[in-house]
């Protein structure tokens, strides 16, 4: 994979409606998006699957965690609170993620995310591809008790327990 030679533009894309970190121990260990979907090959596929308008997405988008985090459930806590606020903003979920990224897969597929399909992008090495999924539309993916609420744009914390998401900071709001 190649790391992009602007990492900031790459995490605050246009299409960004929020984002979540986790943290442990006082440290940023994992962060989430939710976006609108880009125009193109993806949005009217999902579209299409969900029988929705492209308007009536919300993705999951730039999910990562610290290698020294992977295995804490930090992953499955940010997609969740990913899911929980595009349900709260009573959009169909959505997502892509690289066929390399087989530890992402696993875990989407066993939170109930269901691949519809694959892309390919000249950024991309071959044979990889960008697999596609949309998200479960139910409430199997509730905000946990003790999130807080904020406005409705900009960057916001979500605390779901060990370990906790906050606001990441300089990211604009």
């Amino acid at each position: 994979m190649v790391w992009p030679d602007d990492p900031k533009a790459w995490l605050t894309a246009g299409t960004q409606i929020c984002a979540f970190v986790a943290e442990l121990d006082g440290v940023i260990c994992g962060h989430v998006a939710v976006t609108r979907p880009k125009e193109g090959v993806a949005a009217r596929a999902w579209a299409a699957e969900l029988g929705a308008a492209v308007g009536d997405l919300l993705c999951v988008s730039l999910l990562f965690v610290d290698p020294q985090a992977q295995g804490c459930g930090v992953g499955r806590r940010l997609l969740d609170v990913a899911q929980a606020e595009i349900l709260d903003r009573r959009a169909a979920p959505a997502l892509e993620v690289v066929s390399l990224n087989t530890r992402a897969i696993s875990l989407y597929e066993a939170q109930g995310w269901r691949r519809i399909g694959s892309v390919g992008y000249s950024w991309l090495p071959e044979p990889e591809r960008s697999f596609l999924y949309v998200g479960p539309i139910s409430t199997s993916a509730r905000r946990p008790v003790n999130s807080r609420q904020q406005p409705a744009e900009g960057h916001r914390p979500a605390s779901t327990g060990q370990p906790p998401m906050r606001d990441r900071p300089g990211m604009p709001g």
